[in-house]
């Protein structure tokens, strides 16, 4: 009875296991076909780059002066765009005036 509660946790847990790769691997494949020109990506190596041209399985990328052809699956994430941000003049906050001391007058 034990062995066969040990032989069905080990195939729960492969299950689980083969699950999980699954969807890793779905999610890469999605990632790598919606790559598009213009977009920042970070690359597996941990440099941050923007897409030039896309080919079958390449990908050119331009990160400061510098242009690299790597393939797709180096392409870790693609960043989201970043929305300029406009600053406005921060309020002054009303500056409160002292009280006026009440002094006492003798008539």
């Amino acid at each position: 009875m034990e062995t066969v509660i040990i032989y069905v946790a080990m195939f729960a847990v492969l299950g689980l296991m083969w699950n999980n790769g699954r969807k890793r691997k779905k999610a890469a494949q999605e990632l790598q076909s919606n790559v598009v020109a213009g977009s920042d990506v970070m690359l597996t190596s941990g440099i941050y780059a923007t897409i030039v041209s896309v080919a079958e399985d390449r990908v050119t990328v331009s990160s400061g002066t510098t242009t690299l052809v790597v393939a797709k699956g180096a392409i870790l994430r693609v960043l989201p765009a970043t929305v300029p941000v406009v600053e406005t003049p921060a309020k002054k906050a009303p500056v409160k005036k002292a009280a006026a001391k009440a002094t006492k007058t003798d008539k």
